[in-house]
């Protein structure tokens, strides 16, 4: 005996009679008609869904004469009559639409799951090509795409910004470094990308890490190292917190004295909540970042930050146009930002030109393989450290942060901050004024 299709006949008939009966509460369904499992109760939404939309009255008479030749299908008059003198009140016609919503998904989780199937048999199609697109549609049919949110009046944007101006709060998260906060507007803010560009030994890492572990004290981060282990990634964040040097945990060479700080440092951290997956770029795809982050944000109901550690690695490396592969991945970086309205810092490596110039300070242009990376970003942040290639400078110990691009303020302006690599930590200037 064959499965039946998820279905709820008697929530789809709540909503229907519920309509006829205020057609108010047609607003409070926030269906597609294709989201019904009986076809007469798809006909019967869309006619009602294009009276509302005409301003006219929804009863048996206008639908009947709306659903014209379809009327017969759907059951005729009797049919109408019947759902008009259902007494279903629309005070939970919100949750019927609910029960529909979810019947549907499994539906479509369901054809999806099918049609996997029938490919995975099929040995002309490749292992690679069914992963992606398993990937892709999966993600896509278990996503309630409830960020979709449709036109909406200006008037009702106002309330909450009226309310915001009232209490005057940043929206904006503060990193603590004073100058760049200042230079961002306050800080770093959801809904944006955030590329982190700079050559190696710069300390584009360690700069992720510090932006993650303060935005892990508000909600969960989820942080994908593309290159380095988890293990490695751990030992950072807990040397760092610890106050010890890198080498120290990298190396296992931790004595009795420092027992007390790893303590500390671990149970900080082991509080936060702080995830990190360790997949080699070249396994990573859009569909599966998504799909890691819809888990983290259903457990959590809130993504505090996304952070991909490094942007060049993500994909076929052997890609034959790398440029407008990469510009696919920014696109979709910047498009999972707005999804769970949260920053994404996304880190990037730069081009040897940089290093055949007497100032070796880097600029936009140098992002490697750049694309659509300058366009989809909100903020670039280039790193440069002069004590790397001038070993007598004044400006021993100091990380630049320069700020390429800026939608916040203005572009091209430098904020420096105290760096030591050999443990990881990131203060403030010192030479800033309080």
């Amino acid at each position: 005996m064959a499965n039946i299709p998820p279905h709820n006949i008697e929530a789809e008939e709540a909503i229907l009679g519920g309509i006829v009966n205020d057609n108010a509460a047609i607003s409070k369904v926030n269906l597609d008609p294709s989201e019904f499992y009986v076809p007469a109760h798809q006909k019967i939404f869309r006619a009602m869904v294009e009276l509302s939309n005409s301003s006219l009255p929804i009863d048996f008479l206008t639908l009947s004469d709306s659903l014209g030749d379809q009327l017969t299908a759907i059951g005729g008059v009797p049919k109408l009559v019947t759902l008009a003198s259902l007494t279903v009140g629309t005070a939970n016609i919100d949750r019927y639409a609910a029960i529909v919503h979810q019947k549907w998904q499994r539906r479509k989780l369901i054809s999806v799951c099918q049609e996997l199937i029938s490919d995975a048999y099929d040995p002309a199609i490749e292992w690679d090509d069914l992963r992606t697109k398993a990937e892709g549609v999966l993600t896509t049919a278990i996503t309630d795409q409830t960020t979709t949110k449709g036109l909406v009046h200006i008037s009702e944007f106002m309330p909450r910004i009226w309310r915001e101006l009232e209490e005057g709060v940043n929206p904006a998260t503060p990193t603590g470094l004073r100058y760049f906060d200042q230079c961002l507007g306050g800080g770093l803010r959801g809904g944006e990308l955030i590329v982190v560009a700079g050559r190696p030994s710069m300390g584009k890492t360690f700069v992720a890490q510090f932006f993650a572990r303060l935005l892990a004290e508000k909600a969960p981060i989820a942080l994908f190292s593309l290159e380095m282990s988890a293990e490695s990634i751990v030992k950072r964040f807990w040397a760092t917190e610890a106050g010890l040097p890198q080498t120290w945990l990298t190396t296992n060479s931790i004595s009795a004295e420092h027992i007390q700080n790893l303590t500390q440092g671990c149970a900080n951290l082991s509080s936060l909540p702080i995830y990190i997956d360790d997949t080699p770029g070249d396994l990573v795809s859009v569909p599966y970042l998504q799909s890691e982050c819809h888990k983290i944000y259903r457990q959590h109901q809130k993504l505090g930050c996304v952070v991909v550690d490094y942007l060049q690695l993500i994909g076929d490396q052997g890609s034959g146009n790398r440029v407008n592969e990469l510009g696919r991945y920014s696109s979709a970086l910047k498009s999972l930002s707005k999804t769970f309205d949260c920053p994404v810092i996304a880190l990037s490596q730069l081009s040897r030109g940089v290093e055949s110039r007497n100032d070796k300070r880097p600029i936009m242009s140098d992002i490697r393989q750049s694309g659509a990376i300058e366009q989809d970003a909100d903020i670039i942040v280039m790193l440069y450290r002069d004590e790397y290639y001038n070993s007598d400078t004044t400006d021993q110990g100091v990380l630049e942060l320069i700020i390429a691009k800026n939608r916040h303020g203005n572009a091209g302006v430098t904020a420096k901050a105290e760096f030591d690599p050999t443990v990881g930590t990131i203060t403030n200037y010192v030479s800033y004024a309080l």
